[in-house]
């Protein structure tokens, strides 16, 4: 029988009395045919029900959007960890339990998220299998403190809309993203509350929960779009949701404002690029990542038709000739975190590895997905930065080891 982590017995929580390793958050279950018995509801929007046991040799399911979290597995009255932790990103691995980025889990949870947050100092960023750091503080809380959210809609000339990955995984995409919007006088703000874009929802066919979360995203990002504003989504994949899928997948009486903010979504790079005669562009970089960045382009970009802007920015920094891989990295959205799709995903990925393994000289990857990126670093020996971080490091003179010579006047 699974224990009850509600208990203030289980200071890092842990299962059937076994004590917990580095990497346990909810725990390990040592007895794999008394495991087998039990049933996981990870989400009715994702994957459904995860049997854990000897018959799960790799179990990766992340991003999950929890419904009755860890039903079963994890138990006990309204306190009980599943009921405080919704939206949580999970990692199964055979008869182990991760939760591994957290949307909602307050101090005071049975395991408390200042708890977690330190035991997850010892991940390694993309290490193992599919498993992603957590953040000890959210992208949301550093807008906040660098006062970008703003009680009046009106206020600046973009939005951000930052993803739930940069929110929980990668915030230091978004601190970059901002960083290089101000180098260049961008009136950025940003907005508190949005939701995951419903990409995992909707790719698993629960498109009940993928219109909430529209529906909560449309609310919030409604009035910028009413004073004129840009939405400038980083993931390509969100952006891709918010601009090409909201359209037509929201609800009928949803549908003409789903178009309306459609219409004004970018992606921060292709935003920058349309800029870039304005007097205001910044091209004065202090430092450089080199004679050539590896550029990945992700296919949830291509899908957009809107080109590699992240790869033009970088080709102005002086000296820098990008190379492009086009190939699918394999990650498509959810599928390589999946079961059923993981080793595919490795098969399908291989000529895009290959590709950016070809620029030997290259010591700088780039890709404007960071999902795709996760991939690369799993599977290709190196992850790739984002365009927004190596334009950020590039406007610092210790941004990356090379200077750049101040341009001489003649």
């Amino acid at each position: 029988m699974v224990d009850d982590l509600s208990s203030g017995d289980h200071h890092a929580g842990h299962l059937s009395g076994v004590e917990p390793r580095g990497s346990d958050i909810v725990g390990h279950v040592d007895d794999e045919a008394a495991a087998a018995a039990h049933q996981v509801v990870v989400s009715r929007s994702n994957v459904g029900v995860v049997t854990l046991g000897a018959a799960i040799e790799r179990q990766l399911v992340e991003f999950a959007q929890f419904d009755e979290l860890l039903e079963g597995a994890v138990h006990g009255g309204p306190g009980n960890l599943g009921k405080q932790c919704r939206g949580c990103v999970v990692d199964l691995i055979g008869a182990e339990v991760h939760i591994v980025a957290f949307e909602h889990l307050s101090d005071d949870a049975p395991l408390g998220r200042k708890t977690v947050a330190a035991r997850f100092q010892s991940f390694e960023q993309g290490g193992g299998h599919g498993r992603q750091r957590y953040a000890r503080s959210t992208f949301e809380k550093w807008a906040k403190n660098e006062g970008l959210i703003h009680d009046d809609a009106t206020t600046g000339e973009a939005v951000l809309f930052q993803t739930c990955y940069v929110q929980h995984n990668e915030p230091e995409i978004g601190r970059d993203t901002i960083d290089v919007l101000r180098a260049n006088s961008v009136d950025i703000t940003c907005e508190a509350g949005l939701n995951c874009c419903g990409m995992p929802a909707w790719e698993s066919g629960d498109l009940d929960t993928m219109r909430s979360k529209a529906k909560a995203n449309l609310d919030k990002l409604e009035p910028h779009v009413d004073a004129g504003k840009k939405v400038l989504a980083i993931n390509p994949t969100c952006s891709m949701m918010l601009r090409q899928e909201y359209p037509t997948l929201v609800d009928d009486a949803d549908r003409e404002r789903a178009q309306k903010v459609a219409d004004q979504v970018m992606d921060p790079a292709e935003f920058l690029w349309s800029i870039r005669r304005e007097e205001r562009f910044n091209e004065d970089f202090k430092s450089t990542p080199g004679d050539t960045v590896s550029y990945h382009a992700p296919c949830h970009l291509r899908a957009q038709a809107v080109g590699f802007k992240g790869r033009d920015l970088i080709r102005k920094i002086p000296g820098v000739t990008p190379t492009t891989t086009m190939e699918c990295c394999g990650h498509d959205g959810t599928y390589a975190m999946k079961t059923e799709g993981y080793e595919v995903s490795i098969r399908i990925g291989k000529k895009a590895f290959d590709g950016m393994n070809a620029a030997a000289d290259a010591e700088v990857w780039a890709t404007d997905c960071p999902l795709a990126a996760t991939q690369f670093g799993q599977h290709a020996g190196r992850r790739p930065m984002h365009p927004m971080s190596i334009l950020a490091r590039a406007y610092r003179p210790d941004g990356f080891p090379t200077p750049i010579p101040p341009a001489t006047e003649g």
